[in-house]
């Protein structure tokens, strides 16, 4: 009996460690216009670029019904490197989408530059860009550029937990 039960306990191990709670990724608001969703601050697009000391930051927030999202991130530089625009790439470098970026805040830390931005994504396509295969990437561009992406293996379990919560969008919509 004993030997079944380790059995049964050790199948399910795999199955127990791949499940993502992505209840502590989200909230949610009810509103009179509509729900607001927000996804919690994310870290995990790296840059190879050296002006880039840290993982840029990313937090999302969608009111239900519309039909665009705020994507809105922090990044670190060593330098004040103040941004414009932002294109979001294919793994492949084609454009997906380019917009202007509206800076929140520059400010000294340390001895490095953190800088607060956004930017206004048709929703339908964060959808299809968080659901490709592949990571996209982040340029930000302004007198330089820097671009982010996520690596291969964060980029599996990111797309699918984002995925998951615009299921949970959608279903409850």
């Amino acid at each position: 009996m004993k030997k079944y039960v380790l059995f049964i306990l050790l199948m399910a191990i795999p199955f127990v460690g791949n499940t993502q709670k992505i209840h502590r990724q989200y909230s949610f608001y009810p509103q009179e216009g509509g729900a607001v969703y927000f996804i919690h601050p994310q870290k995990v697009f790296e840059s190879g670029n050296a002006e880039a000391l840290k993982k840029l930051e990313y937090d999302i927030t969608y009111l239900a019904g519309r039909d665009s999202a705020s994507f809105t991130f922090t990044y670190y530089t060593h330098n004040v490197m103040k941004i414009d625009s932002v294109k979001i790439l294919s793994d492949k470098m084609g454009v997906l989408f380019e917009g202007k970026a509206v800076t929140y805040f520059v400010q000294p830390k340390k001895d490095y530059w953190q800088q607060r931005a956004s930017l206004t994504l048709p929703y339908e396509l964060l959808i299809k860009i968080f659901r490709e295969d592949n990571s996209f990437i982040i340029s930000l561009t302004g007198k330089k550029s820097i671009s982010y992406r996520m690596k291969p293996k964060v980029w599996k379990k990111q797309s699918q937990m984002i995925s998951k919560i615009f299921d949970v969008v959608e279903y409850n919509n």
